[in-house]
């Protein structure tokens, strides 16, 4: 799911962004991360 989730992220914002927020902002990426599973799960 990390790599969709990556995949989603960078192509919604750019390559690379998924890792960024991971790193700089690891509550928000958890945060975003918990939503997408949320969603796809429904």
């Amino acid at each position: 799911m990390y790599d969709a989730f990556f995949e989603l992220l960078d192509q919604l914002h750019w390559k690379g962004y998924a890792e960024n927020l991971q790193e700089e902002n690891p509550q928000i990426f958890n945060i975003q991360f918990n939503e997408f599973l949320t969603t796809y799960k429904n």
